[in-house]
């Protein structure tokens, strides 16, 4: 599967645009291309201002949602002591996209519904 002109132009200035965020996600995968555009500072392991934008390859429609840092909690207390990804809730289910480049989307009932592996593209 081949990204589609119009779209690859638009993820590229989505990705362009971010440069005043504090750092940004590009991941290919087999069916889309996502940006994850974080606004908080490098460094912070909890942050609530991040924005995703999914791009699918064969059709180039796009879809736009605002997320949170996906983290591991220390045994015993509120405070995450691991980063593990980005999550991005929305009507009945969740995406989340991995520091392993995993996407997935799961259920409200905890079912997975859609994965891919992608591949991270650096600038």
């Amino acid at each position: 599967m081949r990204i589609g002109k119009n779209a690859l132009l638009l993820v590229l200035a989505f990705w362009c645009g971010a440069a005043s965020a504090s750092y940004d996600v590009v991941i290919s995968t087999p069916k889309r291309v996502i940006v994850v555009v974080v606004k908080c500072q490098e460094g912070d392991v909890n942050c609530n201002d991040i924005k995703l934008t999914e791009v699918e390859k064969t059709t180039g429609k796009t879809r736009s949602l605002e997320g949170t840092d996906w983290v591991r909690l220390c045994q015993g207390s509120e405070t995450p002591c691991q980063h593990i990804g980005f999550k991005f809730p929305q009507a009945g289910q969740t995406i989340y996209v991995g520091d392993d480049d995993k996407f997935s989307v799961i259920d409200q009932h905890g079912k997975e519904i859609d994965a891919e592996l992608g591949k991270r593209l650096e600038p």
